[in-house]
């Protein structure tokens, strides 16, 4: 696969080498597992994710999937499933942050009321 960026060409192959190990190479230079997959992921490509290639009986299996099954297959794709942890942890703090500012409002809220029966 040749991939084309702004000013540069790169291409990247995988296949098996003659004694039917896994062999990966980055213009024509053979490498190991981490650097292809390094190199994939600095060009926006997650193998993990499997999103620059369609397997045999994937658009079969994909046009089954149910709505839950296919909102998670997205996110598998776009990586935003490693986020996800760090997203609902976010979102909680926020949550408790809004209602710690309601708090304090309706406390700030009595005491202008109190003092204005005061006066």
């Amino acid at each position: 696969m040749t991939i084309q960026r702004k000013s540069s060409v790169v291409t990247v192959h995988s296949g098996a080498s003659s004694t039917g190990a896994s062999e990966f190479r980055i213009d024509g230079r053979v490498v190991n597992w981490d650097e292809y997959n390094g190199k994939l992921r600095s060009l926006g490509i997650l193998v993990k994710a499997r999103n620059f290639l369609v397997f045999q009986g994937d658009v079969e299996s994909i046009a089954s999937k149910n709505p839950k099954e296919f909102t998670a297959l997205l996110e598998q794709i776009s990586g935003s499933e490693e986020l996800k942890r760090e997203y609902d942890d976010l979102e909680e703090k926020k949550a408790v942050a809004e209602e710690k500012s309601a708090l304090v409002y309706q406390k700030k809220r009595t005491i202008v009321m109190e003092r204005k029966q005061k006066k």
